[in-house]
């Protein structure tokens, strides 16, 4: 694909520099597809050589473990939020990523999933990038089964104001909702893939307009790890009836009967997924939600380490409910 990509493309309000690299954000509510969708761009664009930019909530250190991306091609943030980042640090991050990885023709940057993109954006505008990269876009994955979320509209709103292009996620689940937006809408597909890289859609006169002060709610994490293995059906119990208040879960987790492989983790919209991967040493969890009790969480992950016994277990389970409010 080499430089002449940029000379065929039009730009919105940018000068087009041929020589600089192109950074897509990839931003979007938790849970509505903004990993997958980027582990489909790298599928889809074998050619690119690209660098990852993300999250990470605490000391999980989960979110390399499902992008389908060679190790050293990922910078980490561990402040949960790249939004709140100190000045200068995405920069840094950045440069240093682009010296390990000087092949680089591609960035591609995973805010969280309550992160304000906007303030992302604005942080990629330090002089030291000045001459380096160049924002192409920001694209916000849309989940329909799940949107919109009561305890965190006002986040949801930023994302969606922010987008130069929506891409619908679950359309399987539900239909695509109305919506006030300038950004060109496009559903999830193959096809609409390569819609989404090289676009030249971004807009500084238009982003220039938004307040860029960034406030989110309050939210909630909780790390659960051990070396213990899960009983599978024990565990999908849990899962399967999580409070509305967890509005998503992922991680890597090891279940009994098997040991050469441990299983990735995805929750969200009370649904959720296990596939298999590579084998870890310690199942790790995290839990991302709005006044969910810690402690009745925590119990109730303990009981899921026991294969599962209907007569103790509900007891159990009575027991946290009426007590703990779960």
């Amino acid at each position: 694909m080499g430089k002449y990509r940029f000379e065929k493309q039009k730009a919105c309000d940018n000068k087009v520099h041929i020589n600089m690299i192109p950074v897509t954000i990839i931003s979007g509510f938790l849970g509505s597809g903004k990993t997958t969708l980027i582990n489909d761009l790298i599928h889809e664009f074998p050619k690119e050589r690209f660098a990852i930019v993300t999250n990470e909530f605490g000391d999980s250190n989960l979110e390399s473990k499902f992008l389908k991306n060679p190790l050293d091609q990922i910078i980490e943030f561990p402040s949960g939020c790249l939004c709140h980042a100190p000045k200068g640090d995405i920069a840094k991050a950045l440069k240093l990523l682009l010296k390990r990885q000087p092949n680089t023709t591609y960035i591609l940057i995973e805010p969280s999933g309550l992160s304000d993109p906007f303030a992302v954006s604005a942080a990629l505008n330090e002089k030291e990038l000045k001459d380096i990269i160049q924002l192409d876009s920001i694209v916000c994955t849309l989940d329909c089964a799940n949107y919109p979320n009561k305890d965190f509209k006002k986040e949801q709103s930023r994302q969606l104001d922010c987008a130069d292009i929506l891409v619908a996620t679950k359309t399987d689940l539900a239909s695509i909702p109305n919506l006030k937006t300038k950004a060109k809408i496009l559903s999830k597909n193959p096809e609409n893939l390569k819609l989404l890289l090289n676009t030249q859609t971004f807009s500084k006169t238009r982003h220039s307009e938004s307040d860029s002060e960034s406030t989110h709610s309050s939210h909630q994490t909780f790390i659960y790890k051990t070396e213990k293995t899960f009983d599978r059906y024990s565990l999908e119990k849990l899962l399967s009836s999580l409070p509305t208040e967890v509005i998503r879960a992922k991680g890597i987790v090891n279940l009994d009967n098997s040991f050469s492989s441990s299983f990735l983790l995805q929750y969200v919209g009370q649904r959720f997924t296990l596939t298999k991967t590579k084998h870890e040493p310690i199942s790790t969890i995290l839990f991302i939600g709005s006044q969910f009790e810690e402690f009745a969480l925590q119990q109730r992950l303990e009981i899921s380490l026991q294969k599962y016994n209907p007569t103790i277990g509900e007891k159990i389970l009575r027991k946290l409910k009426s007590s703990i409010n779960w």
